[in-house]
């Protein structure tokens, strides 16, 4: 019967609230009441005491005893009306429905409520592991640079020649060495070099929020939004604090239909970088009313792409400044043309 009870259960609407009510019942025959009813038959009306015998349930009570008798068969225990004593399963589903659930989805909200929270800490713990990573790709970046300035100063050094000293094979003022170089010769790559970058990242996001407010929905989606650019863009609160309100002006308004727009963000770094953020994001809204109407959940799902790209040479910044004035609609698929990004 248990099987047969769970089965009918899970065809119904809202059947996470039922069968997290049955999963407490203990006998499927009389649904933890204890009793069971049947017809007195023909002649019971003869001693005026009702209908109908209530007797006890053979298999939880131990015993088929009678109880009692009873006018009606409707009587309802701890809220679920007492079923037949002859196996019936719809008689003992129907009687089953009619409890007060609002317990089990008490229950249910505060398990959901967990269950965001566990996820929203995996999501913290997922970037901050992000970010530390990208602190100590940092670290290790302004290490190798120091490095190499000391290389090269002492490079420096060590060929310096003294104002007043004349080299052993000083040769005469006017003469030219067979490889000497044009005074108006450009070095080889001088005018096209390739971009150099103190930091180069990016992410895709793809987050959704489900919420009983909308308000609540929205502070949520906003937070984990800035979790995630906090992760790659490091300690720059001004770059982070602008990507949030981005995200709030894409999320409020109470539009259903999906709208998408870019942020640009420019910012500089502990070091005097220049740090840009490149974010797209494509936002859309659900609302669906739950648990016998209740209850409206309200989603907020986010999709979108972030660059976030440090200059360290001339073309680099020469390239970010191009793509400030790329058209909104065409940025994203410029940047993701790049080389450079194809290669991360």
């Amino acid at each position: 019967m248990k099987d047969e009870f769970y089965r009918e259960l899970r065809k119904k609407t809202n059947s996470e609230i039922y069968i997290k009510a049955a999963d407490k019942i203990r006998c499927f025959n009389c649904l933890d009441i204890g009793k069971v009813w049947r017809d007195r038959g023909f002649g019971a009306f003869m001693d005026a005491r009702g209908s109908y015998d209530f007797l006890n349930c053979s298999k939880c009570q131990g015993n088929g005893c009678w109880s009692q008798c009873s006018f009606e068969n409707n009587t309802k225990f701890r809220g679920i009306r007492i079923c037949k004593e002859s196996f019936d399963l719809m008689n003992r589903l129907n009687g089953f429905l009619e409890k007060d659930f609002q317990p089990e989805i008490d229950e249910l909200e505060k398990e959901l409520d967990l269950e965001k929270e566990r996820e929203l800490n995996e999501l913290k713990e997922k970037y901050e592991n992000v970010r530390l990573e990208n602190v100590k790709k940092e670290h290790v970046r302004i290490e190798n640079v120091k490095k190499e300035n000391i290389r090269l100063e002492n490079i420096r050094l060590e060929n310096a020649v003294p104002d007043n000293a004349v080299p052993d094979n000083a040769v005469p003022d006017n003469a030219v060495p067979d490889n000497a170089v044009p005074d108006n010769a450009v070095p080889e790559n001088i005018n096209n070099p390739e971009p150099e970058w103190n930091r180069l990242e990016c992410s895709n996001i793809n987050q959704s929020v489900t919420e009983k407010s909308v308000t609540i929905a929205v502070d949520k989606i906003v937070n984990v939004v800035g979790i995630i650019v906090n992760a790659y863009v490091g300690d720059i609160p001004t770059a982070v604090s602008q990507c949030k309100k981005f995200t709030v002006s894409l999320c409020t308004g109470g539009s259903k239909e999906s709208k998408t727009e870019n942020k640009i963000v420019k910012e500089k770094d502990n070091y005097g970088n220049n740090v840009y953020v490149f974010l797209t994001l494509t936002q859309s809204q659900t609302s669906d009313t739950v648990w016998y109407g209740i209850r409206t959940d309200h989603s907020i799902n986010l999709n979108g792409d972030m660059y976030v790209m440090s200059p360290s040479n001339i073309a680099a910044e020469n390239l970010c400044q191009e793509l400030i004035r790329e058209k909104a609609s065409n940025l994203m698929n410029v940047i993701s043309s790049i080389n450079m990004f194809k290669k991360i």
